[in-house]
């Protein structure tokens, strides 16, 4: 999906929490005003906690995935929008938050960001792992060995017998 607009800036907000390489960070949501005049959530990356200041309202290309919201954990702490604290996007409660109509989804940029460094966008590509050759030698390692087992009990049958 590509999108083309202007970040507000007022209304950026931090996902905090976020580490990459083992360095502390946020990741930026901010919404992106379309020519049509519609607004858009979009992730912009991840950028280090010294960095994520408010970034000036400038036009912007976006290219992206689009989101909706992730699923519950009880292992994930609860948003407190009234604070600002963001633990992690919830489309729906970041747009109140920001003035916007109610939102499903958002935009996880995956592409160049506007800035040379920061916020670096990724992340976004879904990755499934291949592990289909490890799962045949498992189960083919297992037939194996019960064809083994089988062939020691025949043998041994065969000797008891009269």
């Amino acid at each position: 999906m590509a999108l083309s607009g202007r970040f507000r800036a007022d209304a950026e907000m931090t996902v905090l929490a976020q580490t990459r390489g083992g360095i502390a960070g946020v990741r930026l949501v901010a919404p992106l005003e379309l020519a049509d005049g519609r607004t858009v959530l979009v992730d912009r990356g991840w950028a280090p906690r010294v960095e994520a200041a408010a970034r000036p309202e400038a036009a912007a290309a976006v290219e992206g995935l689009l989101r909706g919201p992730p699923a519950g954990s009880s292992f994930r702490p609860d948003n407190r929008p009234e604070d600002g604290v963001w633990y992690w996007i919830d489309p729906a409660a970041m747009a109140r938050a920001a003035g916007l109509p109610p939102a499903d989804f958002y935009v996880q940029a995956d592409g160049p960001g506007t800035d040379a460094r920061y916020p670096a966008p990724g992340g976004g590509a879904l990755r499934l792992r291949n592990e289909h050759l490890h799962y045949a030698i498992i189960w083919f390692g297992l037939a194996a060995g019960l064809l083994a087992v089988y062939a020691v009990y025949r043998r041994r049958a065969a000797r008891e017998a009269p």
